[in-house]
């Protein structure tokens, strides 16, 4: 009986912080793996790093410098609300009648042009590439798509 075997057993999950999703053709549900990843990166950053050196300095303990990947900037493009973030902005787009790929893209590219951790062509409209602690993916803008899997929900 498999379902006795699975009671019985002692089980342990694993969490691969470093699953980052990327095809050739990466999509809403690749970047929202990804965003997951660049949480949990932050997540063991600033509790493995940083807590240990606020301790220590607590503490009065020297520690020499230690230099750790910091991801809150790509974090901030994706989630933060100014500059408009990936997120919010296609929130707003999908929001909006008429709402479209190449909006969504030129709002990126009009708060972020200047950003290290996105990469937007000046006459593109379809895509995007966030630089990611684990490196760059390439992304398909999604308004249709999404707008059409609210409208076939509702």
């Amino acid at each position: 009986k498999m379902q006795d075997m699975w009671t019985d057993s002692v089980q342990c999950g694993v969490l691969d912080i470093f699953g980052f999703e990327h095809f050739e053709l990466n999509s809403f549900e690749q970047l929202c793996i990804n965003f997951c990843n660049e949480e949990l990166q932050q997540f063991f950053v600033r509790h493995m790093f940083k807590a240990e050196q606020e301790l220590y300095a607590e503490e009065g303990l020297v520690l020499d410098p230690t230099s750790f990947p910091d991801n809150e900037g790509v974090l901030q493009l994706l989630r933060g609300t100014d500059p408009l973030g990936i997120f919010p902005a296609l929130h707003e787009e999908c929001s909006i009648v008429g709402g479209s790929d190449a909006g969504f893209i030129s709002k990126l590219y009009t708060a972020h042009r200047l950003s290290p951790h996105l990469e937007v062509s000046r006459f593109g409209d379809k895509d995007f590439t966030v630089v990611h602690f684990a490196g760059k993916v390439n992304y398909c803008a999604t308004v249709q798509k999404l707008q059409s899997m609210v409208t076939s929900i509702i």
